[in-house]
């Protein structure tokens, strides 16, 4: 507890009006905030932090400090001075403990009034050194007079004063410790801890905390909202804010600590107050992606490095809508004219593809507008005949994504071509995809592997087995458009592999224990399953735990 004193000063409160109501400081340790502990309790400021400042007095030096202990800061002089610091006062020193504007009602100013020795003087600078009290001290006497200031007649030059304020300095210390003045605070854990918990707008404990993207700085959801309205930047460090994301890591951190500190909670008038300047909704948190939507943006498979091999070669036309699905007849629109192998005319090499499950028919491209379709595989141009109600024409759609193909209207020409478009049952998968076809584990991948060769089942009868228990409802596949998919679908290669790793999945999930080695039986299940994340990365946890199994925790 903090000693009394008589009074050693006092503080105005400054308004604009011409009132203005007094503290008076009466002890050699004097609080001030929102708490009703403090010595002065202002509860009515939510600005104000639960011990917002300390002001110290030294009863031996006659020297009086300030402490900062606040959330949002104090000035003083118009300086913001160090969090946890004892900074030294003047006679005459403006100390604003709230700014929230030029004119907010809300706003806290003080103006000092000391009343012991000289100190009620003019306020002295930070280069008029005490010089009477340390020679004093120097001597082995301890004196509580006023000290004794050098005039003009005695005054050092100020370079003399300079070389003597570090040597001077260190002496004031040791008469305070000698005095027994220890109570300089530190920064404690708690607070430093704080510190990484407070709005870089306000100042205070964040809530409903979001973060920024790139930058990852966070702020109050309704502080950032205000901001929002003024500039796209981060108010830190005004890097372009491309995505804006609730912070659940920070929002449980707070959380955690305003339980423990129940002090440094907010009042309810503020946290109403920034929930009602919240403008933040699920379309800023969540916004459409920067390109239109696609197949290929769905396919977890896709990457935008995958957009070099899309590309349309240099000699068809360039002004392709990236709007428009590839599926469409671009090649109908005025300006744009290209020709294929079944048009009239077409001189160029014919490319001999894989060879196509229906025999080529003689058709013949028309001389005026024919409409073409581009191949995703290969990038060439076919005829487009989805509008023909004839069934012998080959399909060119995946059933799944509705994309173009050609290999089963005449044999796809792509270097890398697997069979671009065919009935789910007649794909060849190969054994490269086995290394991580379940869950991209390698590990459960290598489960499943080894039983097949125990079992002396090969991919493509494993393959046919799954799709029968397809049809049968047995197994269902994750993808949302998996109601379309059968043994005898005509599926692109991409969503055919997509829904082979589910298929995949539920094999191995259906193996019995019996038929696994007995240190892979006996794994715990993790809570996670099919959809943990350390899986794919963290081999040690993936061989620790048995991931072919659903999620069983935070569901």
């Amino acid at each position: 507890m903090a000693s009394t004193h008589c009074e050693w000063g006092k503080l105005e409160v400054v308004k604009n009006d011409s009132k203005s109501d007094q503290i008076i400081l009466s002890k050699t340790e004097f609080t001030i905030g929102r708490k009703p502990t403090c010595d002065y309790s202002i509860v009515d400021n939510p600005y104000l932090s639960g011990v917002h400042a300390k002001f110290n007095f030294h009863e031996v030096t006659e020297l009086s400090y300030l402490t900062d202990l606040s959330a949002n800061g104090i000035l003083l002089n118009t300086v913001r001075i160090k969090k946890n610091t004892n900074v030294e006062l003047h006679n005459g020193d403006k100390i604003t403990l709230v700014m929230k504007g030029a004119s907010h009602r809300l706003n806290l100013h003080l103006r000092l009034h000391l009343l012991s020795g000289e100190n009620a003087g003019e306020s002295e600078s930070p280069f008029e050194v005490k010089l009477g009290q340390i020679e004093a001290e120097e001597n082995g006497e301890l004196v509580k007079e006023k000290p004794n200031y050098c005039d003009e007649d005695t005054t050092v030059s100020a370079i003399d004063t300079l070389k003597k304020v570090e040597s001077i300095s260190m002496k004031q210390v040791e008469v305070l410790t000698k005095a027994g003045y220890n109570k300089i605070p530190a920064i404690t854990h708690s607070e430093s801890f704080e510190e990484q918990l407070l709005c870089g707008v306000c100042q205070e404990i964040m809530h409903m905390a979001v973060s920024l993207q790139p930058c990852l700085h966070s702020y109050c959801a309704g502080c950032y909202s205000e901001w929002m309205e003024i500039s796209k930047d981060c108010p830190a460090c005004r890097a372009t804010v491309d995505r804006i994301a609730k912070n659940h890591l920070v929002n449980n951190l707070i959380e955690s600590y305003l339980k423990s500190n129940p002090g440094k909670r907010r009042n309810p008038e503020c946290i109403a107050e920034l929930d009602k300047k919240n403008k933040i909704t699920e379309d800023l948190l969540y916004p459409p992606k920067r390109r239109a939507h696609t197949f290929l943006e769905e396919d977890e498979y896709y990457s935008p490095s995958d957009e070099e091999f899309l590309a349309v070669p240099p000699f068809f036309p360039t002004l392709l809508p990236t709007h428009t699905p590839f599926s469409t007849s671009l090649f109908s629109m005025p300006g744009i004219f290209t020709k294929c192998r079944q048009c009239p005319g077409f001189i160029g090499i014919d490319l001999t593809g894989t060879t196509p499950v229906v025999t080529l028919s003689s058709y013949k491209c028309p001389l005026t507008a024919p409409t073409h379709l581009i191949c995703m595989c290969c990038n060439q141009p076919m005829p487009d005949r989805s509008t023909c109600t004839d069934l012998s024409v080959p399909p060119q759609h995946c059933d799944v994504c509705k994309n173009a193909y050609c290999h089963m209207y005449w044999g796809c020409a792509g270097v890398s071509c697997n069979g671009c478009l065919n009935e789910f049952r007649n794909y060849s998968f190969d054994p490269a995809v086995m290394l991580d076809i379940v869950n991209r584990n390698a590990i459960e991948s290598d489960i499943l592997t080894q039983y097949l060769e125990k079992k002396k089942i090969s991919i493509n009868q494993m393959l046919l087995e799954c799709l029968q228990k397809l049809d049968e409802n047995e197994y269902k596949c994750t993808d949302s458009r998996s109601s379309l998919i059968s043994a005898k679908t005509r599926i692109c290669y991409g969503c055919a592999l997509k829904n082979f790793r589910d298929l995949a999945f539920l094999y191995r999930k259906d193996i019995p224990l019996t038929d696994l080695p007995d240190d892979i039986a006996a794994r715990p299940v993790c809570y996670y399953g099919r959809a943990c994340k350390t899986q794919t990365h963290k081999p040690i946890h993936a061989s620790k735990y048995n991931h072919a199994c659903e999620q069983t925790r935070f569901t």
